[in-house]
């Protein structure tokens, strides 16, 4: 898995090595730091760790073994479908997905926590490719300008959401 890691991301060999001779890869959870490289080349790096991770034969028990307390497998919450759960950080996410993922990381009384002197808004980018995505294929061909004004802090990491824009398949 290791080498399978290393050859998709060689700049992350390093760390990688570093995992694997003490054992620990807490550096996988930090939010601030993509070891130099931008935001999303993390983040894709992070998706890609934890696909290899959930391939490996020992960890559907792993996560079993993981106290409830601490987010493994209670009744109301599954953290074997933690995988699953993954949306693109630009979408703007209906209730279904809501109510989805609600019943995977919460548990039964568990409650989402908000602040309350802060303003959880949608970035323009993401609003832009809802809007976008509600056209017909024809009319979204004739779009040729769209201006897009941030003027309150988004969620779900914003600095991602203009990879929304670009096609995933080639040509």
């Amino acid at each position: 898995m290791a080498q399978r890691a290393s050859e998709a991301y060689p700049q992350f060999a390093g760390l990688i090595d570093t995992w694997v001779t003490q054992n620990d890869m807490r550096s996988l959870w930090g939010y601030n730091n993509t070891f130099g490289e931008a935001p999303s080349i993390w983040d894709d790096f992070v998706e890609y760790i934890l696909d290899l991770v959930s391939e490996h034969p020992a960890y559907t028990e792993t996560v079993k073994a993981i106290p409830s307390g601490l987010g493994g497998v209670e009744e109301g919450r599954n953290a074997l479908q933690l995988k699953d759960l993954r949306l693109q950080p630009w979408l703007v996410v209906g209730l279904s997905d809501l109510k989805r993922m609600s019943n995977v990381i919460l548990s039964a009384s568990g409650t989402p926590r908000y602040y309350k002197k802060t303003r959880y808004a949608y970035s323009a980018a993401a609003l832009a490719l809802q809007f976008l995505a509600s056209l017909s294929e024809t009319i979204r061909l004739s779009v040729r300008k769209i201006v897009l004004e941030e003027d309150h802090v988004s969620v779900a990491r914003p600095e991602s959401h203009g990879r929304g824009f670009i096609s995933e398949t080639p040509g």
